[in-house]
Order: structure tokens, then C-alpha cells, then sequence
């Protein structure tokens, strides 16, 4: 798996006093899912595809589900910039919003570009 401090920032996905959830791309086109450690002191970067967050975003999968069937064995962590690399199943309990489906989590935390950009879903007009 790649250096995530390679990686752009791309769309803010959960956002709750900071990101929860985030989609990553790298220059290659890659996507990524980084996800905040339950004690907040950093991320988990793990990739993803197309198919898998579309399952996510219509609730096919909880987030435990999506980081599970993610095409690695191994994920990088960022903590304090600094990167290392572990097992999924080593920080799998410690990833916020992994029992959560998708359209349980309170709206005010859900950002509508990402279902916009993934689900085609138009923008509700206040």
C-alpha cells in the first residue's frame, strides 16, 4: 500500500469536530478511505473502490464491512505524521463508525457531495 501522505485530499464523507470519514485519491487515480481511530490520535488509510462505497453509501455494508473487504491485508496508520504499517485486524476496533449504516448516521454529520458525486443524488434546494 502507498504513503497516504502522498495522497490529495478529496471529499470530507463523516464530519463531526473533524473528519470521521474522508475520501484519499492518489495521483494514479487510486481511492482511499481514511478513517479517525476512536481515541482520535490519527488516521487509517485503507483503499477503496467505486463498487464498495456505493454499497456503503446505500447501506449494503457498514463500515466494518467496507474496511474488511478492502483489497489489503495490510493498512497504513498516521499518527502525528508519522506512518506505519499493521493489520487490519489490529485496528479494526479502533475505527469510529464501524457499526454505523450509513443511512442511520445523523444527517448534519453527512457531507452531500460525496452521495452527489458517488450517487448521483441532486442537491435538495432549501
Amino acid at each position: 500500500m502507498r504513503d497516504p501522505r502522498a495522497f490529495k485530499k478529496d471529499l470530507s464523507i463523516l464530519n463531526a469536530e473533524g473528519d470521521i470519514l474522508r475520501l484519499y485519491t492518489h495521483h494514479s487515480g487510486e481511492l482511499y478511505f481514511a478513517s479517525r481511530l476512536t481515541n482520535h490520535s490519527g488516521k487509517v488509510f485503507y483503499p477503496v473502490t467505486v463498487a464498495l462505497i456505493k454499497d456503503y453509501l446505500q447501506s449494503k455494508l457498514l463500515l466494518r464491512d467496507l474496511f474488511i473487504k478492502s483489497d489489503t491485508e495490510d493498512v497504513k496508520v498516521l499518527l502525528r505524521g508519522d506512518v506505519t504499517t499493521t493489520s487490519k485486524e489490529a485496528v479494526l476496533e479502533h475505527i469510529d463508525c464501524l457499526e454505523d449504516s450509513y443511512q442511520y448516521i445523523a444527517p448534519d454529520m453527512k457531507k452531500k457531495e460525496f452521495e452527489e458525486r458517488f450517487l448521483g443524488l441532486q442537491a435538495k434546494k432549501k
